[in-house]
């Protein structure tokens, strides 16, 4: 989960954070719950729960910017600038990350591929009342390129993400309503003797509404 908003790939079931659109600089701490959660945390969640939370725009005035770099032609740029606009605090964020062996998916090439090429951008506002009531609003879009990390097959798949979060909480109380309509597209190729010719694509449009009252 990332600020309450469950993260899935809602074709398979399951995460994936290189999907996120979240950069390592904006995170402020990730909670590791062990165990059968799912009373408190819906499906999926008979293992336990990983819930990162990112800073609020009031908790982070000013500028960042993050460049980085490293070995496997891993490379990254991140931003976030944040401030207020009268009684609303505001927060915009964004990057690029590239990483890993694309070159393996070129056709003279057989051995497997891990690698990652996307950018995000992300932007939300807030807003707390003298009741300690507090109204959030978010909305970010993910894409790009993710490569497999099987040994046994090189497949790409390439996504685009929105996402688009309503919170409204108070000391009793918490309301949340997510959106994240899905697009990606899986492409498998194998070696060069038989080049690509089959693709698989899957698209999942479907609204997620969330309630807690604590």
């Amino acid at each position: 989960m990332i600020d309450g908003r469950r993260l899935e790939f809602q074709v398979a079931g399951v995460p994936f954070f290189e999907n996120a659109p979240v950069r390592l600089e904006d995170v402020k701490r990730i909670e590791i719950i062990k165990g059968p959660v799912g009373a408190l945390y819906g499906t999926n969640a008979l293992a336990g729960v990983i819930s990162i939370t990112t800073y609020a725009p009031d908790e982070v005035k000013g500028t960042l910017v993050s460049l980085t770099g490293g070995n496997r032609d891993t490379a990254g740029a991140s931003f976030r600038h944040a401030g207020r606009a009268g009684a609303w605090s505001y927060k915009l964020l964004g990057g690029y990350t590239y990483t890993s062996t694309w070159a393996t998916l070129d056709d003279a090439e057989t051995g497997p591929s891990a690698a990652i090429r996307k950018g995000d951008l992300l932007g939300a506002v807030s807003r707390t009342f003298s009741d300690d009531s507090r109204i959030d609003v978010e909305a970010g879009l993910t894409k790009g390129d993710l490569a497999s990390l099987t040994v046994v097959t090189t497949q790409t798949r390439d996504f685009t993400w929105p996402h688009f979060r309503l919170a409204y909480g108070r000391p009793d109380f918490h309301a949340q309503l997510s959106y994240s309509p899905q697009d990606s597209e899986l492409r498998e190729r194998t070696g060069p003797v038989q080049p690509l010719t089959d693709k698989a694509r899957a698209l999942s449009r479907n609204p997620r509404v969330t309630v807690q009252v604590l």
